[in-house]
């Protein structure tokens, strides 16, 4: 692990929760830092300019080539994913509305997860967290983490 720098940077950011009709979570496996390798929603940095809504469709579009209709937050969270930076992360509800499921930009790899797989995946800190708190359904007799 790092160690956490004196001036840490605030990077704002946001992400999506995408939950298929199967009650699958879309998740991205990063293709770069931060956090490269581990699974997660997808997402990336606010550009100058941009409100929360327009980057997460900007993002969709470029890590996953979807077009998607933002929704309601559904968390807003600090996550320190590198030595000199916090992401602070708004992570809205989506649905998608067209486009064909592919990885791009910078994912490695993306696919729709059931929570039997989920739990088997390496992920960013706190995302099993997250998506209990904001009711991903879970089979009977699943744990929370």
């Amino acid at each position: 692990m790092w160690r956490k720098a004196m001036t840490t940077r605030v990077v704002k950011a946001v992400s999506a929760l995408v939950i298929d009709s199967s009650d699958r979570v879309l998740l991205i496996k990063r293709g770069h830092e931060p956090a490269k390798g581990l699974w997660s929603v997808p997402g990336g940095s606010v550009e100058h300019g941009e409100s929360l809504e327009e980057a997460l469709v900007r993002e969709m579009l470029e890590e996953v080539a979807l077009e998607v209709e933002v929704g309601k937050p559904v968390w807003n969270v600090s996550v320190a994913l590198s030595e000199d930076a916090d992401y602070d992360i708004h992570c809205f509800r989506v649905r998608v509305l067209s486009g064909s499921l592919c990885a791009g930009d910078d994912a490695e790899e993306a696919r729709y997860v059931s929570f039997a797989e989920f739990e088997r995946l390496d992920t960013t800190p706190r995302l099993a967290e997250l998506l209990a708190r904001a009711a991903w359904p879970r089979p009977s007799g699943s744990s929370d983490e």
